[in-house]
């Protein structure tokens, strides 16, 4: 049985790949060597790591502010995948620009700078990235049929009125609009519930909504990874092809795919850790400011194993 879910999850990725090369979904790929992008080489190459951002309104410009910041580390021999979420106020060294809150990078300068900043910061080897805008989120969640998570008495009315202020832009649309009815163990949310979870920082503070934001992520995996249907691993290739914005190559991505899908264990961490930053306002802007070195050596040990 186990053979056979893998040769069909095999034939739905390389269906998906045919209708990208074909046209029926918009290719959306710019490929990279990682040049100008502060890459160490010296790495361990089984873990292939990658730059998830989630983009705030541009506001008019090119790009926006990234709320979300995660390094998405991929073992390409296990399918073990590790997260690793940056706060968005750290401070930063931003080639060209000076040291600004490392979400600040991308609107500057686009996912390259987002890159170079975060390797810089690091040391670290990354040359992909996926931007998911916070408008074309749900329509991901969607595609793998919503997720399920735990939601408390306290988080509740704050999701649900995120759902609320956002749920306009969805309307006649097809995503569910309708608000979360109980708090629980194991709820499934939709689309737009998850990703008002995913946004929830009033009754507590941006280090726990990072949380929420791997949570949110970590379901999403764990619904490709359990029980999930060729056709719907179809469906959610072409809608990610569609709202995606990558440097991934389909090829890549088909690789990563069937490795993640194939198990492997599943781990995430928040940067800086306890103890390893100060925060306060300085110079008249609130910022988190950490040590470099101890925070550096945090994420190798995690990724790599010390």
């Amino acid at each position: 049985m186990g053979c056979l879910i893998r040769l069909a999850l095999m034939a739905a990725v390389l269906w998906a790949l045919f209708e990208v090369f074909s046209g029926f979904v918009p290719l959306m790929f710019v490929d990279g060597n990682g040049e100008g992008l502060s890459v160490n080489r010296d790495l361990p190459s089984e873990w292939y790591n990658i730059l998830l951002l989630g983009e705030d309104d541009p506001d008019g410009g090119a790009y926006g502010r990234t709320d979300t910041i995660i390094i998405a580390s991929v073992n390409r021999r296990s399918g073990d995948v590790k997260l690793t979420s940056l706060m968005r106020d750290t401070l930063a060294d931003i080639p060209g620009h000076g040291k600004n809150k490392i979400n600040t990078a991308y609107r500057f300068g686009g996912p390259e700078l987002a890159m170079q900043t975060v390797n810089e910061m690091y040391g670290l080897n990354i040359t992909k990235y996926v931007v998911v805008s916070f408008d074309t989120f749900p329509y991901l969640v969607e595609a793998v049929g919503g997720v399920r998570l735990t939601v408390t008495e306290e988080e509740l009315p704050k999701l649900n009125r995120l759902v609320l202020s956002m749920r306009h832009r969805f309307r006649g649309t097809g995503l569910d609009v309708r608000e979360l009815e109980a708090p629980g163990e194991n709820v499934y949310l939709t689309g737009l519930q998850a990703t008002a979870f995913a946004r929830i920082r009033a009754i507590d503070s941006d280090f726990v909504r990072t949380s929420r934001q791997r949570r949110v992520i970590g379901a999403i995996l764990s619904r490709v990874r359990g029980g999930f249907h060729p056709i719907r691993l179809v469906k959610c290739a072409r809608v990610a092809y569609q709202y995606v914005k990558t440097n991934l190559n389909a090829y890549q991505i088909a690789a990563l795919g069937i490795k993640v899908m194939g198990g492997g264990e599943m781990d995430q961490i928040r940067l800086p850790a306890e103890g390893a930053y100060q925060s306060g306002t300085q110079n008249g802007q609130w910022s988190i400011r950490q040590d470099a070195a101890k925070n550096k050596a945090l994420l190798y040990e995690f990724i790599y194993g010390g």
